[in-house]
C-alpha cells in the first residue's frame, strides 16, 4: 500500500521585490540609530512568502509578476527556481526591480519600507494572456494594480477557477463591487479595519466587519487577528465563527499571516473543509512566531509537517 500527498497546481500572481531583513533591539525614531544584530536578503514580497509556502508544501507553484531590467531582475528568475518556483515573468525595460526592507525589533512586530519599482507595471494584458484553466486555483493581493486584480478575479470567476484574495494594501480605494465573487478575501486586522472604517476592538466587532463585507462579497471571508486567531464568515453565509489559537511566547510575527494564508490554501484545494483547513493553518502559522526571520520560518515548513498535523494521509492508493 502507497500512501501519496495531492498535490495542486497554483498559479500565484502578486510583486516581487529583493527584501532585506534587519534584526534590531528598536525601531528606530526620527533622526535615532538602530544597529541590526543581523540582516538577511532574499527574493520576497508577501506574495512569495504565500508562493514558497505552497511550494514547500508539495504544490506545482507558478509565480506570475514583473520585474527590472537589472541586475536584481536577472537573479530573481533563478533564485525562484531555487524555491521549486516557477517563474511566470515579465521584465521592464527602463524600470527597476521593486525593493522592501523590513526592520524587526525585539517585539517582533516589523516595520516596512517598500518601494515597487516594475510591479506596477502587471497590466491587464499581461493577465489575460495565462491559461488560467489550467491552474487548480490561484492566489492574489491587493499589492497588484487595481485594474489588474478585478480583470484577474473576473477571468477567474468566467473560468470557475477558485481565487484567493490578500488585502495587504489599497484598502481604502479597494471597488469591492469588482472582488463581489471572489472565492475568497483574506484580510488582518489592520486591513479589514481600513477597508471598513471600523475598529477591532474585540472579537464581535472583527464579527460586526465579516457582516459588513457579506454586503459586498459572496465568497468566503476570514479575518486574521493575530494571537487572537481568526473570524470566518464561509460563503453566502449571515453568521461568522471565531477560532482561537494556542498562546505562545512569539519571538517573530514576521511572515505568520503569510504561512496562515498559505496553509489554508494548501488544505482547503485539497479538502474543501474551511473549518479544517482553518484550524492547520493556525497551527502552523503559530509554530512559525516561534522561529526568528521570515526566511527561517518559511524553511521549517516542508509537505512532511502538513501530513502530520492532520494524523492523516491525503490519498491512498494499492499496488498489486
Amino acid at each position: 500500500m502507497l500512501y501519496y500527498i495531492c498535490m495542486k497546481n497554483i498559479l500565484v500572481v502578486g510583486d516581487i521585490y529583493t527584501e532585506t531583513q534587519f534584526h534590531t533591539e528598536i525601531i528606530p525614531r526620527e533622526n535615532e540609530f538602530a544597529f541590526a544584530s543581523e540582516s538577511t536578503t532574499t527574493v520576497g514580497s508577501k506574495t512569495i512568502n504565500v508562493a514558497r509556502v505552497l511550494a514547500k508544501l508539495g504544490n506545482t507553484v507558478t509565480f506570475c509578476g514583473v520585474v527590472g531590467n537589472d541586475k536584481d531582475g536577472n537573479q530573481i528568475n533563478s533564485e525562484l527556481k531555487e524555491f521549486n518556483i516557477n517563474p511566470l515573468l515579465t521584465q521592464k525595460i527602463g524600470m527597476s526591480t521593486g525593493k522592501i526592507s523590513l526592520i524587526t525589533p525585539k517585539s517582533g512586530k516589523s516595520s516596512v519600507v517598500l518601494s515597487s519599482g516594475a510591479n506596477m507595471a502587471l497590466t491587464p494584458d499581461l493577465i489575460s494572456q495565462i491559461e488560467i484553466n489550467q491552474y487548480d486555483g490561484v492566489y492574489t493581493t491587493t499589492a497588484l494594480p487595481l485594474n489588474t486584480l478585478y480583470r484577474l478575479a473576473e477571468i477567474c470567476h468566467k473560468s470557475a477557477i477558485p481565487i484567493f484574495v490578500d488585502v495587504p494594501n489599497q484598502q481604502v480605494d479597494l471597488d469591492l463591487s469588482q472582488l463581489v465573487q471572489v472565492d475568497f478575501i483574506m484580510p488582518n486586522r489592520q486591513e479589514a479595519e481600513l477597508i471598513s472604517g471600523q475598529k477591532i476592538n474585540n472579537i464581535e466587532d472583527a464579527k460586526n466587519i465579516a457582516k459588513f463585507l457579506r454586503e459586498k462579497i459572496q465568497g468566503s471571508i476570514i479575518i486574521t487577528l493575530d494571537k487572537e486567531g481568526c473570524v470566518v464568515m464561509e460563503a453566502n453565509r449571515l453568521e461568522s465563527e471565531h477560532f482561537p489559537v494556542r498562546n505562545v511566547e512569539t519571538i517573530d510575527e514576521t511572515g505568520a499571516g503569510d504561512i496562515f494564508r498559505a496553509a489554508f490554501v494548501n488544505k482547503w484545494l485539497e479538502s474543501s473543509d474551511i473549518t479544517g483547513s482553518v484550524k492547520i493553518a493556525l497551527d502552523l502559522a503559530t509554530d512559525s512566531v516561534l522561529i526568528k526571520g521570515v526566511n527561517a520560518s518559511i524553511e521549517n515548513v516542508d509537505s512532511s509537517t502538513a501530513v502530520g498535523m492532520t494524523n492523516e494521509m491525503v490519498g491512498m492508493m494499492d499496488i498489486e
